[in-house]
């Protein structure tokens, strides 16, 4: 019995924040763990926080082009070519050529009319199937801010949002289609 109460309280709380909207969103990079994390550690967390590295989606060549440039005269890290290279391959792997990268520019507006089931279904069903089958999305768990990404990438490459559609859009698919904690 308490623990259906529990559940029960922890679903009340979503459904309550599902209506607070948040300020403008910022990615969330979880420090790596093996040895990039002591070259992070080490080399770059003493200027910035490694979130910055979403903002960016480039091959090694655009990584090292990048490093060398932002890193000059008072900014040089004196990284150590060991080092750089274990910290070139961690982001080519995690924000190389053929990841999203966060968008830069677009600060979600406030929203208050939320798209039910069926409305956002609705919606889909007349804008998404132009180009795609909804299945990707009712195959696919991502956060929030991960839906935000991906819409901001959709409607980059096409797809007509406006800005209340895509907040609406992305706050139906974090309740619906987000990252389920319990599992």
């Amino acid at each position: 019995m308490r623990l259906v109460s529990i559940v029960m309280l922890v679903l009340a709380c979503g459904l309550a924040t599902a209506q607070i909207r948040r300020p403008p969103t910022w990615p969330d990079i979880p420090l790596p763990g093996g040895p990039v994390r002591s070259v992070i550690l080490d080399n770059c967390t003493q200027c910035h926080g490694i979130d910055d590295y979403a903002f960016y989606a480039f091959d090694r060549a655009g990584w090292k082009d990048l490093l060398d440039t932002k890193h000059q005269g008072e900014a040089a890290t004196g990284i150590s070519p060991a080092d750089e290279a274990v910290l070139l391959d961690y982001l080519v792997g995690n924000f190389g050529p053929e990841s999203i990268p966060f968008p830069r520019d677009y600060v979600p507006p406030e929203i208050d009319e939320f798209f039910t089931n069926a409305d956002a279904r609705i919606f889909m069903e007349v804008r998404c199937i132009a180009c795609h089958t909804l299945d990707p999305v009712f195959s696919t768990r991502k956060s929030e801010e991960g839906w935000r990404v991906t819409l901001v990438n959709e409607r980059e490459r096409g797809a007509e949002l406006n800005d209340e559609e895509l907040e609406k859009l992305t706050e139906w698919l974090g309740r619906a289609r987000g990252v389920n904690l319990f599992e």
